[in-house]
């Protein structure tokens, strides 16, 4: 029988979480079912924030779903890494003020990356390819940001 309703994920994870210290469920950016499910099994959510002002409105909606997660008993022990700024063009005041807002509104409550994820063509070139960043452009300044990111949350979860 295969397994139904929100604990499909965590359900289809537990025979091999002892064969791996990490698993990453990269999403969609959406709140569907999958996202849900994502979060009932998860430890830790990484929540990406595009550098544009409406990406504030995403990354209230995500912590409402957190927060519901923990309430529920779905998840009671869910917890936030941090916000992680994407697509950042620090040539821009949008991406700047887009910066500040979320940290003087989050700041307080949700702990944010140092690390941050520059905007870049070489990112669609790799997706057209269908090649992961680190394989595409292994050198590029996005490619050494994910590797910053990676070394970021080992240290905050060491």
């Amino acid at each position: 029988v295969a397994p139904t309703g929100p604990t499909i994920v965590q359900t289809l994870l537990a025979p091999v979480l002892d064969r791996y210290d990490v698993v990453l469920l990269d999403t969609l950016p959406s709140l569907g079912v999958i996202v849900r499910n994502a979060l009932v099994a998860a430890q830790l959510v990484i929540i990406p924030m595009q550098t544009e002002p409406l990406s504030a409105q995403s990354v209230s909606l995500m912590l409402d779903q957190v927060d519901f997660m923990r309430r529920s008993k779905l998840n009671p022990d869910l917890a936030v890494a941090g916000i992680l700024f994407t697509m950042v063009d620090t040539r821009t005041n949008i991406s700047r003020d887009v910066m500040e807002y979320a940290r003087t509104t989050f700041g307080d409550s949700v702990p944010m990356f140092k690390t941050t994820i520059p905007r870049s063509t070489r990112v669609p070139e790799s997706q057209a390819r269908n090649e992961t960043i680190l394989t595409y452009d292994q050198h590029g300044k996005v490619a050494q940001a994910y590797r910053a990111l990676a070394e970021e949350v080992v240290r905050a979860t060491a």
